[in-house]
């Protein structure tokens, strides 16, 4: 950090990584304030500026930083190593603590940014942070309310059968047992339940537990978002069959275009079919389902394909290291379960398989969009580019 960044984020103003404090907090506010950068994606706590940006100068006690320290490591858990720097600003003092993400998140007190402000975690905002830490695998949780007669027994003998060659009787395990080793159910108090995965897998019924797995797909007239629709579904039931869905449902929503080759002529489609299957793969092995109330998107239109899943990327995986192959899921029994069944490449070679691919075969390349609440690729159409 350097003068020229300090005066740079206080001419910003206060906002999502950036707080003023016009005086040192209390012991327990400046662990919430903490915990809350902590928790979030970092940022820079300035003392001695009001709320106006005007640097009044440092004042605090003269043991600000072995204070600051104690509070870190002491009223954080786990503690956090926060980062003090001093600067010369206009002749006085400006005192910057700065705190980086958390690699151990959640952190409490369990507080969050939101804006320019801390607020409270609530109970989903924690469980998403352990999950983004890796501390649990989400889809390994227990589903509330579900049971064993909740799976259909057929389809995963159908899917054991496929993998295995055998049905669940020729193992020599209790059925029960069987499906914990296949990360299909988890014990609970006493009681079999149901996991996340076990549930978009094999479950009978799955949105009637996890509303939020369904595929919204629409084919809009023109290039924006409106009310003229040429085609819309939205597709339930298990993660593969909705995928089979989806993909068929761009496929019929595409155009061809005719080539001669030779004395033939060959139909080249819009959007390649294998990098379509393989986004709306990775978009469903790879969303966020604690995330309730937001479904995947597919949504196509004149000129383009855009395919929108809901959550960041994991905590241990930043945009870059999406194109060099490095695995990330933050579904593991998900992505185990639908690569067995055929869906879906090696570990981490997804995106860049769909990038070669479109380089090979002279399609437009897909582009990724992370934001703090999805992540959307956007696949320019052939046949636009080609106009």
């Amino acid at each position: 950090m350097n003068l020229e960044t300090v005066k740079s984020l206080i001419a910003q103003g206060e906002g999502y990584k950036v707080e003023f404090k016009r005086e040192a907090p209390s012991k327990s506010d400046l662990a919430k304030e903490l915990a809350a950068f902590a928790n979030s994606d970092g940022g820079w706590m300035f003392f001695d500026i009001d709320d106006d940006a005007q640097v009044i100068g440092f004042s605090a006690r003269a043991d600000f930083e072995e204070w600051l320290m104690n509070i870190a490591e002491n009223g954080i858990q786990p503690p956090i190593v926060p980062f003090l720097h001093a600067f010369e600003l206009d002749g006085k003092t400006v005192m910057v603590v700065e705190v980086r993400k958390g690699p151990h998140r959640p952190y409490k007190p369990f507080y969050i940014r939101r804006g320019s402000t801390k607020r409270e975690a609530s109970r989903e905002e924690i469980r998403r942070l352990y999950q983004e830490s890796e501390a649990i695998s989400y889809d390994a949780i227990p589903v509330g309310g579900s049971s064993l007669r909740d799976i259909d027994l057929e389809k995963f003998n159908s899917y054991l059968q496929r993998t295995t060659g055998q049905r669940a009787e020729d193992f020599p395990v209790s059925l029960e047992n069987l499906l914990i080793n296949k990360s299909v159910l988890t014990k609970r108090n006493g009681d079999y339940v149901v996991t996340l995965a076990g549930m978009l897998l094999f479950g009978k019924s799955p949105q009637q537990f996890v509303p939020q797995s369904q595929i919204s797909c629409a084919r809009f007239k023109g290039t924006t978002v409106g009310d003229d629709f040429i085609d819309r579904k939205v597709f339930d039931g298990t993660l593969d069959n909705i995928i089979d869905a989806a993909a068929a449902f761009v496929e019929r929503n595409s155009a061809t275009q005719g080539k001669i080759e030779s004395v033939r002529r060959i139909d080249i489609p819009e959007y390649h079919p294998r990098v379509v299957r393989e986004l709306i793969i990775n978009a469903v092995a790879h969303r966020d389902y604690s995330i309730r109330g937001s479904r995947i998107r597919i949504f196509l239109f004149d000129d383009r394909l855009e395919i929108a899943s809901p959550g960041d990327l994991p905590n241990t995986v930043n945009y870059d290291l999406l194109f060099v192959g490095i695995h990330y899921s933050r579904n593991d029994a998900i992505f185990s379960l639908l690569q067995s069944m055929g869906y879906g490449e090696r570990l981490g070679t997804g995106i860049p398989k769909v990038l070669d691919i479109s380089r090979r075969e002279n399609y437009p390349e897909p582009q990724f969009f992370v934001s703090e609440n999805e992540v959307r690729v956007l696949v320019r159409s052939r046949l636009a580019m080609a106009v």
